[in-house]
């Protein structure tokens, strides 16, 4: 069933949206102890080889999906089998109504919720679809045809994206390949390195902090960084 693939394409591509992310946090965590802390001409030119890096360029190059080209052409209303669907969802699962609900069966409600506010909000209509199948309420043909089939296109194609990029491949680099790995990524970068520094950058753990604290190997940091700073091959 049409739904069906798309409900496995939307986990699919939450799950590889996930992991991108993880691992450009990661591979950010680990150039930082390269960069010269006071050089912005080099840092700029360090991010610029990154995305360079990458086989398309995430947030500038992906491709419209037939889906969101659509939802640009839609008027300001929402089409009425839409409008239905929605409050059908919002009528079973709105958190006023939730009571006596068990937690398990409670957070998933919760989740489909949320989902759908989001959904009804960007017009990602095939996910108020999905939602609405989710919970046994009926749908016509139309609408998978409309909305189901445009966004497993449109899913598929973020996902090839998510996964021909260098965050992602970082995050499922194996560990024992991860230095030689790492060092392709600094030589595109422009940087000099030793061996003894790569392996120590490798095997520090990230540290999790609040946004806006400072780092407690800060000054471990700044020691590496200047390092390449002092160094006239940098």
């Amino acid at each position: 069933m049409k739904v069906t693939e798309y409900k496995l394409l939307f986990e699919e591509e939450k799950k590889a949206a996930y992991e991108l992310k993880e691992g450009i946090d990661d591979l950010n965590y680990r150039l930082s102890f390269f960069f010269a802390s006071n050089s912005s001409k080099q840092n700029r030119t360090v991010k610029d080889s990154i995305e360079n890096l990458n086989q398309k360029n995430h947030d500038q190059k992906n491709a419209l999906s037939i889906l969101e080209e659509a939802k640009k052409e839609k008027k300001a209303n929402h089409p009425k089998e839409i409008k239905k669907l929605h409050r059908k969802i919002v009528s079973y699962i709105h958190p006023d109504k939730l009571t006596n609900v068990p937690d398990d069966i409670l957070a998933k409600y919760k989740e489909y919720y949320h989902l759908a506010t989001l959904a009804w909000k960007e017009k990602e209509y095939s996910n108020i679809v999905m939602i609405a199948d989710s919970l046994l309420i009926s749908i016509n043909d139309k609408l998978i045809h409309e909305y189901i089939d445009p966004g497993i296109i449109s899913l598929k194609q973020k996902i090839i994206d998510i996964k021909n990029n260098l965050g992602y491949h970082w995050y499922h680099i194996k560990e024992e390949e991860k230095d030689n790995y790492f060092k392709i990524i600094l030589d595109n970068c422009g940087f000099k390195y030793t061996d003894e520094e790569v392996k120590d950058v490798i095997k520090r753990p990230v540290i999790n902090r609040k946004t806006g604290t400072r780092p407690k190997n800060l000054n471990r940091r700044r020691k590496i960084n200047g390092k390449h700073k002092n160094n006239p091959n940098s």
